[in-house]
C-alpha cells in the first residue's frame, strides 16, 4: 500500500499540508519522496496571466513485493515522465508479474506513452526496457495506447502518471475502485488529488469515481474528450472558478470491445470481465455434489487468486522475530517464522474458506494470524443487566430491543437484535468479569462464530499454527479514536460509515491478545502481517444476501438474476475507497481474493443455477447423504464441505455481518435494528439512524 498525492496549479507549487503528509507517510511507512515539475504551456486556452503549470507529486511506500524497497515517485531520467503508484498489478495481458510490480508498470506505461504499438494485443515481456521503445505516435494514438496499457493490468490500483514528452497527466482507479483516490479544487483553482484527505469538510474533497481513466492535457484543447468531467467549485461562493485548462477528461470503462465493429466510435476501456450471465434454466436442474466440476473450478480459481496475493511477499524489518511483542513468551512458530498474512475473520463461510485454502498454499511451518474483533457495546450490556435483574419479564426486554416498526424481510433484519439476548443465554458458560457480569466481548456474534469456525479449521488443518487474535475494544477506546476515524472516512460522513470503519480501523491495527496454550495467560500481541485478506465479493457473486432469496420468492429466477445483477453492477460503486483509507492508516494492505479478475470472469459466466441452490432440492454427497445446505452461495458451501469444513458449510448467513456490510440497504433501517457481528452498531443511546449525517463539530479540524 502506498500514499500518493498530486497537485497542479498556475501560480506556484501546492505541496501537501503537514497533516496530509503525515497521513500519507502512515500509509507508506518505508519511504516517502516529493518531486516538483514546472511545465511550460504554450497553448493554455483561457489562462492569460501565466503560461506555466506547477506540478507537485508525493508518494509514500509500503513495501510488500520484491527484494528491496522501490522509492516513489518513479522518474525516467531520459523523458522526465514519472509514476505515483498505489496498487498491486498481478498480471499484464494475462502474464504474471514477478518481483516489484511498480517498476514493471512504470516501464509498461513508458512504452505506451512513446509507442503506438503498446495496445492490449501486445504481449508483456518481463525483460522489456525503455531502450527498446518504438517511435512516438500521434498524441491521440498515444492516449489510446495509455488506455490500452491500463486496461491490460489485472489487480487493484490507483495511479498518477505524468507523460512528460506529451505534457499530459493521466490518473484513475481500477474498475472496481479497490484503492482510494480523492480530489478537490482549492480557492485558487488548483486541482489536488490524494489517497487520503486531511478530513476537513470545508475543503470539499470527493471520491474520484472508478468509471474510467482520466487525463489533463497541458498543451491546450487539442484532443476532444469522450467525456469532459464537470469541475467542482469550492463551498465558498466567492472562490474562483476552476480554469478550463485544468478540467480532466475521461476514457470510460465499458463491456464492449473497442475493436468490435459494433462498438461505439469513441475511445473507451473494456472491462476485464463480462456482464452477468442472465440465462434461465429450461430443463430440470442437475444437482451438484461436492466433487462436481463447477465446484472444482471455483476451488482452482480461488487457489490461483490467493496464490497471487500471498506468495512472494516481503516483510520488512519490523516483522523480524526480535521485533515481535512478547517475543520470549510466544510459540516458536510465531517467532521463528512470523505470520506474513492475516485474515479478517468473522467465522463466516467466505473468510473461513479463504483461511482453509491459504493453509494449502503457505508452507506448513508458517503461522497464520486470524483477526477477530469484538466491541464493548454499552447498549447490549444494559440489556444484559436488565435481563439478569428482571428474569421474570424476559419477553418485555426482548420486545424493547425490537421495538422499532417491522421492515421488509423483518425476520432477517431483526436477527441481530434477537442475538442481543440469545447469545447472552448461549454464552453463560463463558468467563465472567470480576463484577460478575458476562464478558462483553464473548457475547459478540462474530466472536462466537469465530471460535466455532477456528475449532473446525484446527481440526482439519491440525499441523498449522492458527493465531487467533482477540481484538477487544472497550467503549472508551472506540471513543478515543472516534474523531480520527471520522477524518479518515471523509468525505463519507454517516453513522453507518463510522460504525463500519470502527471495525476495520481496529482490526487493521492488529493489536489484541493471543493464547499460547490451554490455561495460559493471554499475551498482548500485534500481528506483523502487512497483508490482510477479506471475503468481500462472495455474497454478490453467489447470491449470499437475504434480499436475493426474497427476490427469488417473489419472481423466481428472473427476480433473483435482477437482484444479483444490481449488486454486481454496484461492485465498483461500493465503499472500498473508504475502507482502504481506514485500513491503510496502519500501514496494512487489504486484498480481496473473490474480486480477482479471472475469478470474476468465471463466476459471471457461470449460470445462476450452478452458483446457487434456489429452486433445487437438497444436495447429496457421493454416498447419497443429504447435506442440508442453504441455497444462498450453494457452490461455496459445497466447496467448504469438500474441504472438510462441514460445520462452516451449514453456517447460516446473518442479516448483516461486519465483513460483508457494504451492500446492505439501510435507508429504512435504524441502527437500533442492526447489530453488526462485531457489535459496533448503535454503541450510543438515542434514535440515530445509520444514514444520519455526523455532527459538523466532529468533522471539523484535524484530529492528528
Amino acid at each position: 500500500m502506498c500514499g500518493i498525492f498530486f497537485s497542479i496549479g498556475r501560480e506556484g507549487f501546492t505541496p501537501p499540508s503537514i497533516d496530509l503528509l503525515d497521513l500519507l507517510s502512515r500509509r507508506g511507512p518505508d519511504c516517502i519522496h516529493e518531486h516538483q515539475v514546472r511545465v511550460a504551456c504554450p497553448d493554455a486556452g483561457d489562462v492569460q496571466s501565466n503560461t506555466n503549470a506547477y506540478l507537485s507529486f508525493t508518494s509514500s511506500v509500503l513495501s510488500v513485493r520484491g527484494a528491496h524497497v522501490v522509492g516513489q515517485p518513479l522518474i525516467d531520467e531520459d523523458s522526465g515522465s514519472l509514476l505515483c503508484w498505489n496498487g498491486d498489478a498481478w498480471k499484464i495481458n494475462g502474464a504474471p508479474i514477478v518481483g516489484n510490480d511498480t517498476e514493471v508498470v512504470f516501464t509498461w506505461l513508458l512504452r505506451a506513452a512513446t509507442s503506438c504499438a503498446a495496445h492490449t494485443d501486445t504481449p508483456y515481456s518481463p525483460g522489456l526496457t525503455t531502450n527498446t521503445l518504438g517511435t512516438e505516435g500521434s498524441r491521440l494514438d498515444t492516449l489510446n495506447a495509455l488506455g490500452a496499457a491500463i486496461e491490460s493490468i489485472s489487480g487493484p490500483f490507483a495511479f498518477i502518471f505524468y507523460d512528460a514528452p506529451n505534457r499530459r497527466i493521466v490518473f484513475g482507479r481500477d474498475c472496481l475502485g479497490r484503492r482510494s483516490l480523492l480530489q478537490r479544487h482549492d480557492n485558487k483553482g488548483n486541482l489536488i488529488i490524494s489517497s487520503v484527505s486531511d478530513g476537513c469538510p470545508r475543503d470539499n474533497w470527493n471520491e474520484l469515481d472508478d468509471k474510467g481513466m482520466y487525463w489533463i492535457d497541458l498543451v491546450g484543447p487539442g484532443i476532444h474528450a469522450h467525456e469532459v468531467v464537470t469541475p467542482r467549485t469550492s463551498l465558498n461562493s466567492s472562490d474562483a472558478l476552476i480554469p478550463p485548462f485544468y478540467q480532466p477528461s475521461k476514457l470510460p470503462w465499458t463491456f464492449t470491445d473497442s475493436n468490435d465493429e459494433a462498438a461505439p466510435k469513441e475511445t473507451h476501456l473494456k472491462f476485464p470481465f463480462p456482464p452477468l450471465n442472465m440465462d434461465l434454466p429450461h430443463s430440470p436442474i442437475s444437482q451438484l455434489s461436492p466433487s462436481a466440476t463447477p465446484v472444482l473450478q471455483l476451488k482452482q480459481a480461488l487457489i490461483e487468486s490467493l496464490a497471487l496475493r500471498i506468495q512472494d511477499q516481503d516483510n520488512p524489518e519490523r516483522a523480524k522475530p526480535g521485533n515481535l511483542p512478547c517475543f520470549t513468551s510466544l510459540r516458536p512458530a510465531m517467532t521463528e517464522n512470523p505470520a506474513k498474512v492475516a485474515i479478517l475473520f468473522s467465522g463466516g463461510l467466505d473468510c473461513t474458506v479463504i483461511a482453509r485454502l491459504v493453509h494449502d498454499i503457505l508452507p506448513s511451518d508458517q503461522s497464520i494470524d486470524i483477526l477477530n474483533i469484538a466491541f464493548e457495546n454499552p447498549r447490549v450490556l444494559e440489556a444484559s443487566k436488565a435481563s439478569r435483574g428482571n428474569s421474570a419479564k424476559p419477553k418485555k426486554k426482548a420486545k424493547k430491543l425490537n421495538s422499532a416498526p417491522a421492515q421488509p424481510d423483518s425476520n432477517h433484519g431483526r436477527l441481530e437484535d434477537s442475538i442481543a439476548l440469545s447469545t447472552i443465554e448461549d454464552s453463560r458458560h463463558k468467563p465472567a468479569n470480576t463484577n460478575g457480569m458476562l464478558n462483553p466481548y464473548e457475547v459478540c456474534p462474530d466472536r462466537i462464530t469465530g471460535r466455532k469456525s477456528l475449532a473446525e479449521l484446527r481440526e482439519v488443518c491440525h499441523s498449522r499454527y492458527w493465531n487467533f487474535i482477540e481484538i477487544n475494544i472497550p467503549h472508551s477506546e472506540a471513543l478515543k479514536h472516534r474523531k480520527r476515524i471520522i477524518s479518515l472516512i471523509h468525505p463519507h460522513n454517516t453513522e453507518m460509515d463510522l460504525s463500519i470503519a470502527y471495525a476495520f480501523y481496529f482490526a487493521a491495527r492488529g493489536t489484541g491478545t493471543v493464547s499460547t496454550g490451554e490455561g495460559s495467560e493471554p499475551l498482548i500481541y500485534t500481528t506483523p502481517a502487512r497483508i490482510l485478506l477479506s471475503g468481500l465479493g462472495a455474497d454478490e457473486l453467489f447470491a449470499g444476501y437475504s434480499r436475493h432469496g426474497a427476490a427469488f420468492a417473489r419472481n423466481g429466477f428472473p427476480g433473483l438474476l435482477e437482484s444479483m445483477n444490481l449488486d454486481i453492477r454496484r461492485l465498483g460503486e461500493r465503499n472500498l475507497g473508504r475502507d482502504d483509507r481506514v485500513i491503510s492508516h496502519h500501514g496494512k494492505q487489504v486484498r480481496y481474493p473473490y474480486l480477482d479478475e479471472s475469478l470474476l470472469d468465471w463466476a459471471l459466466r457461470a449460470p445462476v443455477w450452478v452458483k446457487t441452490g434456489f429452486g433445487q432440492q437438497d444436495t447429496v454427497d457421493e454416498s447419497g447423504e443429504g447435506l442440508y445446505l442453504d441455497p444462498e452461495k450453494r457452490i461455496l458451501r459445497l466447496l467448504a464441505w469438500s474441504l472438510g469444513l462441514k460445520g462452516v458449510s451449514k453456517e447460516k448467513k446473518r442479516a448483516v455481518r461486519i465483513l460483508a456490510i457494504f451492500e446492505r440497504i439501510i435507508s429504512l433501517l435504524t441502527c437500533e435494528q442492526v447489530q453488526f457481528g462485531a457489535r459496533t452498531a448503535k454503541m450510543e443511546t438515542g434514535r440515530t439512524k445509520g444514514t444520519s449525517i455526523l455532527s459538523i463539530s466532529e468533522t471539523l479540524g484535524s484530529p492528528f
